[in-house]
């Protein structure tokens, strides 16, 4: 009995202390950070708006993320967003939606976001292109006071089984506006008869005007969030034929080295690895850390994924990424899973209407553009 009441005990200081550092979280001027996602290259739209309609045709994407595993508390998100390409009136880059959701603490705040980007396409080389997006969006969060427990509640013996007399704000959520911006270079070039390489450099900002996310009347500004990104994809064009830009690599090989930097509130973390893919599977090695020291890992996220090709311009992609965690956090967190499954219309436009493209029943086109660019710049970076 004796060691049952000490445990009881024990466990109302907990409960008490967790009521107490919930209540203390709502009302300081928190700086919250943004959700982090490990398959960026799969993801880039929601690092960086002008990503959107760099490819031609359209493409959406699922994604579920949950969060150190072993902890009983409800880390999970989900993300969707889609985008597709504009070719027909001048300068357009292309248009989509973002929405994207997930839980904070034991699901105790939650916070939702809807918005729309568009992007615009600058031409600068035959071989050079550069494209600037725009992200309008609403956020909403939300707090569920259901989910305190309040010291009046607690018994020394038998634990949480009073009501509270806490009245709790009217207010459980808070809607607030939030923009975002950013651009992007890139190029292609050719160094074999079979070889071509694009890159891709990216700079974005988030919460540009950092929106008041505050509960209880307080201030507490969305910090910006600066992302820079940058890949280089080589890609072996042997066996493609004239229609490469739709039909998938069966016979080639894909590579793709690339790192992304994010800086938030004070925060900042890198990923740097390398991506493969030999159809139909995909393969990539990355590791993170939030210092710029290449011997002291923070994890390392391994990727495989799979490619289903409907027909030569329309397939899905499914991948698959586990984050291991090399530090002394592993074994009281666990590890870290994220799903991404992509679809794919490379045929699909904006509009219906316009001769800016002919296609063919083999996947071929035309384009009628004064300034033509190359192919492999209208095709995704993996």
């Amino acid at each position: 009995m004796k060691t049952i009441y000490s445990q009881t005990k024990q466990l109302i200081k907990l409960k008490v202390l967790f009521a107490f550092a919930g209540i203390f979280l709502v009302a300081m001027p928190a700086m919250a950070q943004d959700p982090e996602y490990s398959m960026w290259t799969v993801n880039p739209t929601y690092y960086n708006p002008a990503y959107v309609g760099l490819s031609q045709g359209m493409r959406s994407r699922f994604t579920y993320r949950k969060q150190w595993v072993k902890l009983p508390a409800d880390f999970k998100t989900f993300n969707f967003n889609a985008d597709v390409a504009a070719r027909e009136a001048p300068g357009s880059g292309g248009l989509g939606v973002v929405f994207d959701s997930d839980n904070e603490g034991d699901g105790i705040i939650k916070r939702n976001m809807a918005g729309i980007t568009l992007a615009v396409r600058v031409p600068i080389a035959s071989n050079i292109i550069s494209q600037f997006g725009i992200l309008s969006s609403i956020i909403q969060k939300r707090i569920d006071w259901n989910r305190f427990v309040f010291t009046d509640q607690l018994d020394e013996v038998y634990g949480n089984i009073y009501p509270t007399t806490f009245e709790h704000p009217v207010d459980e959520s808070v809607v607030i506006p939030d923009f975002g911006a950013g651009g992007l270079l890139r190029f292609v070039a050719n160094t074999m008869k079979y070889k071509e390489i694009v890159g891709t450099l990216g700079l974005a900002v988030h919460h540009i005007f950092e929106p008041n996310q505050a509960f209880l009347g307080e201030v507490s500004p969305l910090p910006r969030k600066y992302v820079v990104s940058m890949d280089v994809m080589i890609q072996d064009m042997t066996g493609k034929g004239p229609n490469r830009l739709f039909k998938s690599n069966k016979k080639g090989f894909r590579f793709q080295p690339g790192m992304i930097y994010q800086y938030q509130g004070g925060m900042s973390s890198y990923q740097l690895g390398i991506n493969m893919y030999k159809h139909p599977l995909y393969l990539g090695i990355w590791y993170r850390n939030d210092e710029l020291k290449f011997m002291d890992y923070d994890a390392i996220v391994a990727m495989v994924g799979i490619n289903i090709d409907f027909d030569d311009l329309n397939r899905m992609k499914l991948f698959y990424s586990y984050d291991l965690q090399l530090t002394d956090l592993m074994r009281a967190t666990g590890g870290t899973h994220e799903l991404v499954l992509m679809i794919e219309f490379d045929a699909m436009r904006l509009f219906g209407g316009g001769d800016s493209k002919k296609y063919n029943k083999s996947g071929n086109y035309t384009a009628r553009r004064r300034h033509s660019m190359p192919k492999a710049l209208e095709c995704p970076s993996f």
